[in-house]
């Protein structure tokens, strides 16, 4: 089986255990979703992503940023990316 990128966080998914209820056709990763398979809050995402990046010796800081350059590329969060560009051109 081919790894996948989650399309929430974009983390790897190598095995079915890493997709969401265990089901390789999902999408997204155990991390991005609740144990009912539903996609987590973009906030809640976001946090965990800059939670496991501090882990790995980020500041703070850094990890947000690159928690937000991470995500803005996921197809999940397409239309928010399309909504921030909207209200910016106003």
């Amino acid at each position: 089986m081919r790894a996948q990128r989650c399309e929430s966080c974009g983390s790897l998914m190598f095995t079915s255990g890493q997709h969401a209820m265990g089901n390789p056709k999902s999408p997204y990763c155990i991390h991005c979703t609740t144990p009912d398979g539903k996609v987590k809050r973009r906030k809640d995402v976001a946090a965990d992503l800059v939670r496991h990046l501090m882990k790995q010796g980020m500041t703070k800081e850094n990890a947000e940023y690159k928690a937000k350059r991470i995500m803005v590329k996921q197809p999940k969060w397409k239309k928010v990316r399309e909504v921030i560009h909207k209200t910016r051109r106003k």
